[in-house]
């Protein structure tokens, strides 16, 4: 099989993005809680209704910048996602390299993949993962080709 190669660099938007759907998808819980506990205060004291939900929306709003504010700090203090990130995926290893570092994964150094409709994420742990935007695919045949390698070698 020939192998894969990709080129494209993180834009601090579309990394945002996706910090943001990752995030999303882990605090939908905490999201209930917090629902079902202004519920419960509001049946309770139906006058202190309106209290509770300008708290709520000044809690999300502070939330929400605070979360801004983080992401576009740790985006520019990740400076190897600034430079150009290449990829080669073969059938033995996947090759990354980023401004002047170069590392070399086996197959079985991931333990898990997702597929997002923008990205594939290939997961080294629980928290820590590869992103590919894809959008450097160069054609459905190649993403189509990304997918079945990552079925054959990671299983998911």
């Amino acid at each position: 099989m020939e192998p894969i190669k990709l080129e494209f660099t993180l834009e601090m938007k579309s990394y945002a993005r996706l910090m943001q759907r990752i995030m999303m998808k882990k605090l939908w819980i905490w999201g209930i809680v917090v629902g079902a506990i202004l519920l419960i205060n509001v049946l309770i004291k139906p006058e202190n209704g309106a209290l509770w939900l300008i708290f709520t929306a000044v809690f999300l709003g502070i939330w929400y910048v605070l979360f801004q504010f983080i992401l576009r700090r740790a985006f520019k203090a990740a400076t190897n996602l600034h430079h150009p990130i290449r990829y080669i995926f073969d059938e033995t290893e996947v090759k990354v390299e980023s401004g002047s570092s170069q590392t070399v994964h086996s197959w079985s150094a991931f333990e898990r993949t997702v597929e997002l409709p923008e990205w594939f994420l290939l997961y080294q742990n629980k928290v820590v993962f590869n992103p590919i935007p894809k959008s450097a695919f160069h054609s459905e045949t190649e993403l189509s080709r990304f997918r079945n390698l990552l079925k054959e070698k990671v299983g998911t």
